[in-house]
């Protein structure tokens, strides 16, 4: 498994200045703890690598704490249908452990789409804290009537 970009080495990794700026402004908001990560998120394509995020996510469950993803392209299309499975790695992002700050860059629009999936786009499990800024959250279709998302 790859391990998770450490706060304290995103500045040797984050080169572009916008993303570098938002980097900044995240770790004066977000008090961050010990064991807390920054997952920069590139990949677009919904996979389980940590580079994507759906893979981001699945690591910063793992890790627990306080983690940031930070999406940087465009359009993240989920796409790896699977419903009522509460891992992650298919359907809905399970958001399952720990407080998880996603961010979109301030760069351009992005967005989440979960147009395709037949499933809600996030779920949120209990005694889980997840906060969204500046991204379009679109299509979630949720099996039981609830309503692109599940607490």
């Amino acid at each position: 498994m790859i391990a998770p970009i450490q706060t304290t080495q995103l500045k040797s990794i984050v080169t572009f200045p916008a993303i570098r700026l938002l980097a900044r402004i995240i770790a004066v908001l977000i008090p961050i703890q010990v064991g807390a990560a920054t997952f920069i998120v590139t990949d677009t394509r919904d996979t389980t690598n940590v580079t994507s995020l759906r893979g981001a996510i699945t690591v910063a469950n793992a890790v627990g704490g306080t983690n940031v993803l930070v999406l940087t392209n465009g359009v993240y299309r989920l796409s790896i249908v699977g419903i009522d499975e509460d891992s992650g790695f298919t359907g809905d992002l399970d958001i399952t452990n720990g407080n998880l700050a996603i961010f979109g860059s301030f760069t351009s629009q992005i967005t989440i789409d979960a147009t395709d999936l037949g499933d809600r786009v996030f779920q949120v499990f209990s005694n889980v804290q997840l906060t969204l800024s500046n991204l379009v959250i679109t299509g979630g279709a949720a099996p039981g009537g609830y309503y692109g998302y599940k607490f």
